[in-house]
C-alpha cells in the first residue's frame, strides 16, 4: 500500500503528495470547503476564483462535467469522486441543491 495519493482530473493526474493535503486540495476542489464558509474563503476567494486559480496554475482544463477523482497512487480505483456542477454518476445534489462528494471507501 503507498502513502501517496493523487488527484486527477478527467484521467489526468494533476497533483500528487500525502493524504492530508491531497484531501485538502480535493475539498476545495469539489468545492466542500467554500460551502462551509458561506461560498467564500478567506485566502483563497470564491469557488469560481479558485477553479481559475487551478486552470492557470495547473495549465488543466476544469468546468462543468470535469470528473475530479482522488486516490492512492498505486490504486487504480478512486477514494473519493466529484463531477463540478453537473448531475452525473459520482455527483449529486442535496435537498438544498449544493453539490455533494461521493465517498467510495472509508
Amino acid at each position: 500500500m503507498s502513502n501517496e495519493f493523487e488527484i486527477c482530473i478527467d484521467g489526468k493526474t494533476a497533483i500528487s503528495g500525502d493524504r492530508q493535503s491531497i484531501s485538502m486540495i480535493f475539498n476545495n476542489l469539489s468545492g466542500k470547503t467554500f460551502l462551509v464558509r458561506d461560498g467564500s474563503h478567506p485566502t483563497l476567494g470564491t469557488y469560481e476564483m479558485y477553479l481559475e486559480q487551478v486552470r492557470s496554475f495547473w495549465e488543466v482544463e476544469i468546468d462543468v462535467g470535469s470528473t475530479i477523482e482522488m486516490r492512492e497512487t498505486a490504486e487504480a480505483k478512486a477514494e473519493r469522486l466529484h463531477c463540478i456542477g453537473a448531475d452525473l454518476p459520482g455527483s449529486y445534489r442535496d435537498a438544498q441543491g449544493q453539490s455533494v462528494v461521493l465517498e467510495l471507501r472509508p
